[in-house]
């Protein structure tokens, strides 16, 4: 299992690190955004940023456990792509933190070669772009390790249009449709497709869901580049952005939803026009005997709050 090394003393000055962890169907673009984040992050003064690719690092572990080089090295296209989610769902099979746990130490490798080189010298922080978590228990390491220092950035595109990035830009060809289709069921919950992986298959669907940051990537790379320099803008307090239309309306959404005393689930929802304008906001509660909803000011008879015997 990929552990990390006995933590020697620093003589650095204190420096504040950022990681970003990036998720996606296959296609959504996580490379691209990987490179417009570190170039954002480097334009910063006294800023240092790595990317590092979890596909090299499930490889090498691969091999350093089996004594062998992982198929996907030799592997191109759908071939190598199957392998990399054989490889990586394979070591969490031997530990469900294993992946997650060699993303922490090569965080911990790079720092210290950084210092010791000299590298850190004048730098207020150190940034690492993780590309790309594809397990909730990655997630787990890597929020336990860094807490408020860790963000999630999760990434979307429509089917087709991730279709045909890999045509154009990964030299796939039109024999290869079923193998993306089956990739993609796989990294997207791989217990569903194979329930014998149990939670240490890919579950990006899941990991998704729990993003601190969305971003769909659906028009083109410069587009996809200006969302890159959003975020690290909202995140370095730099210039001022004004909340999208989407924004908004989720947090109309989420802000109904904390209105609600659902024991099990809170779920807010709102109807917004195209203009922005608000057309109804609603959560989930027991309607209150009379009409109406019960709240904090007025006598509770919901489920919670009634004895049976």
């Amino acid at each position: 299992m990929s552990t990390l090394a006995k933590p020697e003393k620093s003589t650095t000055p204190l420096i504040h690190n950022l990681v970003f962890g990036l998720v996606g169907p296959y296609g959504a673009g996580s490379s691209s955004l990987a490179e417009d984040l570190n170039r954002v992050v480097a334009d910063f003064p006294n800023c240092l940023v790595k990317t590092i690719h979890v596909a090299t690092l499930i490889e090498n572990d691969f091999r350093l456990l089996m004594n062998s080089e992982p198929q996907s090295q030799e592997l191109t296209g759908p071939e190598r792509r199957k392998s990399l989610q054989r490889v990586g769902t394979e070591l969490r099979k031997i530990d469900l933190e294993w992946v997650g746990n060699a993303i922490v130490a090569e965080i911990y490798r790079l720092g210290r070669e950084f210092e010791q080189n000299g590298a850190l010298h004048g730098k207020k922080l150190l940034a690492f772009v993780v590309d790309s978590v594809k397990n909730m228990n990655d997630v787990k390491v890597l929020r336990r390790v860094y807490g408020a220092e860790f963000y999630l950035i999760s990434l979307h595109a429509p089917h087709d249009e991730r279709w045909l990035r890999m045509k154009q830009y990964k030299n796939w060809s039109d024999k290869d449709r079923a193998e993306f289709e089956k990739c993609d069921e796989i990294d997207s919950d791989e217990k569903v497709y194979n329930p014998s992986v149990g939670d240490a298959g890919q579950q990006v669907s899941k990991v998704v869901a729990i993003a601190d940051y969305h971003i769909a990537n659906t028009q083109n790379r410069e587009q996809l580049a200006r969302h890159g320099t959003r975020l690290v803008n909202l995140l370095f307090g730099y210039g001022s952005s004004q909340a999208t239309f989407h924004e908004r309306s989720m947090h109309l959404a989420f802000s109904a939803a904390r209105r609600s005393y659902c024991l099990s689930k809170q779920v807010g929802a709102a109807i917004v026009d195209l203009g922005g304008n608000v057309l109804g906001i609603g959560h989930n509660d027991v309607p209150k005997a009379g009409g109406g909803l019960y709240s904090s000011e007025t006598i509770d008879k919901r489920c919670y709050a009634v004895s049976y015997t």
